[in-house]
C-alpha cells in the first residue's frame, strides 16, 4: 500500500511541477539561443535590449515559482490531505499513519532535490553562451565523474558517501519539521495555523539547544547539513571522520524524533473539526 500511496503523490504532485520544469528548461534554451545570436551582433539595438531584459525577467520569475511552488507543495499536500477535510477521506483507506508520512516524506525530499538539479541545470544552460559544448559532452562528464573515485581512496569516497547521506537527511528533517509543527498545531480547536507557527518555532529553539550541546560535548559544529569538526583527535582524518558521524547521527536522530511525533499526533490526537 506503500508504494501506491506514494506512486499517487507523484501523480498529484508531478503535473503542476513537470510544467514549471519544462517551461524553466525552454526559457532557457530560448535565452541561450538569443543571447547567443545576439553575440554575433555589432551592436546592440532599442529592440533587443528590452527582450533580453524581458526574457532575464521571466527566467528570475520561473526559478521563483519553480522555488516557491515545491515549498507550498510540500506543506499544502500534508496539511490539506492529512490534517484539513480531505483528512477524513485519507484516514479512511486501510493505510497506517506512519506511511501517509513516509509517502509524503519521501515525495517532497525527490522533488526537492529535482526542483534543485532542474535549476542548476538551466543556469548551466544559460552559462554555455560562451562555450563549445561537444557532441560526446555529458558522456565525457561523466567519465570524468567515475574517474574521479578511484583517485579520491577510501577517505575521500567516504566523505563523498557521508556528505550525501547527511544532505539527504537535513533535507528531511526540515520537511519532518513542518510536518510535526503541523501536526501539533492540528491538535488545538482554534487558531491551528498560528499554533503551527508557534509550535515550528519552539522545535526550531529545542534543536538549536540540542545542537550547542553537542558543539560542547564533541567540539562539531553542526550548521544545517555543513561540517565543521574541531574534535581533538589524533589526526586531521580522524577528527573528520568523527565529525560527519557524528553530523550524520545527529540527522537521523532529529527524523526519527520527528517522524516519531507526527505519527503518535496523527494517531492519536488527530483533530478535523
Amino acid at each position: 500500500m506503500l508504494k501506491k500511496l506514494i506512486s499517487y503523490e507523484f501523480k498529484a504532485t508531478g503535473r503542476t511541477l513537470g510544467i514549471l520544469y519544462l517551461a524553466l528548461i525552454i526559457l532557457s534554451c530560448v535565452c541561450r539561443l538569443i543571447f547567443g545570436l545576439s553575440a554575433f551582433d555589432e551592436g546592440t539595438n532599442f529592440a533587443t535590449g528590452v527582450s533580453s531584459i524581458i526574457l532575464i525577467f521571466l527566467y528570475a520569475m520561473l526559478i521563483c515559482a519553480v522555488l516557491v511552488v515545491t515549498f507550498l507543495m510540500i506543506i499544502q499536500r500534508f496539511w490539506k490531505n492529512l490534517l484539513q477535510n480531505e483528512g477524513y477521506l485519507m484516514n479512511m483507506l486501510p493505510v497506517k499513519s506512519w506511511q501517509h508520512i513516509a509517502s509524503k516524506l519521501l515525495v517532497s525530499v525527490v522533488w526537492t532535490f529535482v526542483s534543485v538539479v532542474v535549476v542548476f541545470l538551466s543556469i548551466l544552460i544559460l552559462s554555455t553562451l560562451s562555450v563549445r559544448i561537444s557532441p560526446n559532452f555529458l558522456g565525457e562528464f561523466l567519465k570524468d565523474l567515475i574517474g574521479v573515485f578511484p583517485r579520491m581512496g577510501f577517505g575521500g569516497t567516504y566523505l563523498l558517501i557521508m556528505g550525501i547521506v547527511i544532505l539527504i537527511l537535513a533535507v528531511a528533517s526540515s520537511i519532518l519539521q513542518m510536518y510535526t509543527a503541523m501536526s501539533i498545531g492540528q491538535t488545538q480547536n482554534r487558531y491551528k495555523i498560528l499554533c503551527s507557527f508557534a509550535a515550528y518555532i519552539v522545535l526550531s529553539i529545542i534543536f538549536q539547544l540540542i545542537v550547542s550541546l553537542l558543539t560542547w560535548l564533541t567540539g562539531v559544529i553542526i550548521p544545517d547539513g555543513l561540517v565543521v569538526t574541531m574534535v581533538n583527535t589524533t589526526t586531521a582524518d580522524q577528527a573528520i571522520y568523527l565529525g560527519t558521524s557524528i553530523v550524520a547521527v545527529y540527522y537521523l536522530a532529529r527524523c526519527a524524533i520527528l517522524f516519531f511525533i507526527t505519527n503518535y499526533c496523527l494517531k492519536n490526537k488527530l483533530n478535523l473539526e
